[in-house]
């Protein structure tokens, strides 16, 4: 499980985050992706067992570059918020719900 909560605001300065590989459960949270919001460039959370949907705060992240969230269990829609993403944020969505 990926804690959430404001402890993310310490971590604000990281430019790359490899969650991948790591059997992870739960929801991706939103104060992850608002805490790293401004300095993230790239965010690999692929092959875990991540659920829910992708938070709305993922537009939120204007630094972003590249974005895999593949295989896990994500399922509904994308936020619209993505859409600001393409075509210049390199995105793996592939083997979700």
């Amino acid at each position: 499980v990926i804690p959430g909560g404001e402890k993310w605001e310490d971590v604000c300065h990281l430019s790359s985050l490899f969650l991948n590989d790591n059997r992870l459960t739960g929801s991706l949270p939103g104060e992850l992706l608002l805490g790293l919001s401004s300095s993230l460039t790239e965010l690999d959370v692929g092959n875990n067992a991540l659920t829910g949907t992708i938070s709305s705060y993922i537009g939120k992240m204007t630094k972003l570059e590249r974005l895999d969230a593949q295989s896990n269990r994500f399922q509904g829609s994308l936020p619209q918020e993505m859409n600001r993403m393409y075509p210049d944020v390199q995105l793996n969505l592939t083997n979700n719900l």
